[in-house]
Parts: structure tokens; C-alpha cells; sequence
């Protein structure tokens, strides 16, 4: 689902989504209980609609949420449930620390994440024996001031599912 594009052939289909709306969507649009994927990426409410996807209707296997990366990696910093992105502060979505006390207190473990913007969640009964929970430091930021990044992501993508 996307609030801007449509394509009937791929069963995309233009809607927006909040965290009330979210699983009635996936009910509506035939979503399967145990899809294998979903993106969330909705600069704002990020966290609540992931929050009401792992509580709801739908136990995906593997699962995307944006986290902004502005925010310091351990806090459990997010935004309101109505929250809307503006462009003119970095204020918006979730850190990594709220959306993964979210995904651990639902059955999900955090994996992987890309350096600015994804975390990659794992539904828990899932995960082979070998596979390692996402370092407790994920990224501290885009470039500082100076022009200097800050530590590059030590998270690695780890998607061994059964």
C-alpha cells in the first residue's frame, strides 16, 4: 500500500495508512496472516504502525521500519500516533531503542540495519540457532557538522530464516 501510487497488477494499492487503519487495510486487500515481508516507511508514525501490525491481524516473517537516525541509538524516543513529518526539523518517526523494545515485547528480534534509515526484524521463532541479535550499535548518526561521519553501522543483515 502507498499513499501516492496504484498498480493494480501487483496488487498495489493507493491508501493511508495509520496505526487504526493498518490491519483492516491488510484484511481488506487479502494480506495473508504469515506474509513473508513488510516495509514500514512512513516518516512519522512509523513506530505505531509497526507497533499495531505485530499486535494485529498479520505475524509477518520478516519486517522493515524506518528509524530516524538523529536520535541517540539506546533511547526510546518517537513521535505521537498522529504525528506528521515536517521537513524543517529532524523531528519524526522512531529511534532504534523504542522500535526494538517494541519488536522484542511482540516476538520479533532485530537483525540488521542499514546505516541511515531500515531496521530488519525478524519474527523470533524463526531464527536458526546461529544467527546473532544486531550489535547494540547500529549507527550514531549521518555526518557531523565538521563534515566527519560518525561510526559506521556495526549491524550486519542476518536473514537466516527456517
Amino acid at each position: 500500500m502507498d499513499s501516492e501510487f496504484s498498480n493494480e497488477a501487483i496488487n498495489l494499492q493507493t491508501e493511508f495508512i495509520t496505526p487504526a487503519t493498518v490491519n483492516g487495510l491488510f484484511e481488506k486487500y487479502n494480506v495473508p496472516v504469515d506474509v513473508d515481508y513488510v516495509s514500514i516507511d512512513i516518516d512519522s508514525t512509523d513506530l505505531w504502525v509497526f507497533k499495531a501490525v505485530v499486535s494485529g491481524y498479520s505475524r509477518p516473517r520478516v519486517i522493515t521500519v524506518e528509524y530516524n537516525c538523529h536520535f541517540p541509538y539506546t533511547t526510546t524516543l518517537t513521535c505521537s500516533s498522529d504525528c506528521r513529518w515536517r521537513n524543517e526539523d529532524r523531528i519524526f518517526g522512531a529511534s532504534v531503542g523504542a522500535l526494538k523494545m517494541v519488536g522484542e515485547a511482540h516476538g520479533y528480534t532485530l537483525v540488521g540495519a542499514t546505516e541511515w534509515t531500515d531496521l530488519f526484524f525478524i519474527r523470533s521463532d524463526l531464527i536458526e540457532p546461529h544467527v546473532e541479535p544486531v550489535s547494540e550499535k547500529v549507527s550514531e548518526g549521518r555526518a557531523r557538522a565538521s563534515g566527519q561521519r560518525r561510526a559506521a553501522s556495526e549491524a550486519r543483515l542476518a536473514l537466516a530464516l527456517c
